[in-house]
């Protein structure tokens, strides 16, 4: 059976030499990047900026779906995917 939640919540000081701690939301990068920065002493600032890199296979495959599905593509269309890594992170349809 593996570890819980309920298991180890509250016991983090018998784990870890040392804990961030963040009250805001904010995007799993970001999570990292202030765990990296904790680990170098703060005060860092780093680059957020998530980059998507495409190529003309990419953009082919696209065209090809939005012609099935009968999408302009000549207009600006958001595709927003209401999954993650992790079933307790999805949003509900």
């Amino acid at each position: 059976m593996g570890i819980k939640h309920e298991d180890y919540m509250g016991l983090h000081d018998r784990f870890f030499n040392d804990v961030c701690y963040r009250d805001d939301v904010h995007h799993e990068v970001e999570s990292t990047l202030g765990l990296l920065d904790h680990i170098l002493g703060g005060g860092h600032e780093f680059d957020s900026t998530l980059e998507l890199w495409t190529d003309a296979s990419d953009r082919s495959a696209v065209d090809e779906i939005f012609a099935e599905m009968g999408v302009d593509s000549g207009r600006i269309n958001m595709v927003v995917n209401l999954s993650t890594s992790n079933k307790t992170k999805d949003w509900d349809i």
